[in-house]
């Protein structure tokens, strides 16, 4: 599964995988439309956000999206409220893993 991520990642956005930290699996949350689970990872990236939209544009992948965005967490947080039902799960569960690594 975290192979796959990385992976999946890697093919749709275009960054190597050296450039990923391991994924960290953050929770799952339940599709409203099918009830399907969708599993959120947290993975950081060590190449800037003008050099990876620049690496999307030639992604193996990148089909399977239109567009990347590159938007700060408060940008991310005003946001939130507009994303599908699962989406908004995962921006949660983010949240979620934030604000505990903050406690720590």
């Amino acid at each position: 599964m975290f192979d796959g991520i990385i992976r999946e990642v890697v093919e749709e956005t275009g960054v190597p995988a050296s450039s990923l930290t391991e994924p960290i699996l953050i929770g799952v949350s339940r599709r409203e439309t099918n009830v399907r689970p969708a599993a959120f990872f947290y993975m950081r990236c060590n190449i800037d956000s003008s050099a990876i939209t620049e690496l999307y544009a030639r992604a193996q992948d990148g089909y399977e999206s239109t567009k990347i965005y590159a938007v700060s967490v408060k940008d991310l947080r005003d946001m939130s409220q507009r994303l599908p039902g699962c989406h908004l799960g995962g921006f949660a569960l983010y949240e979620l893993m934030r604000n505990a690594s903050e406690s720590l």
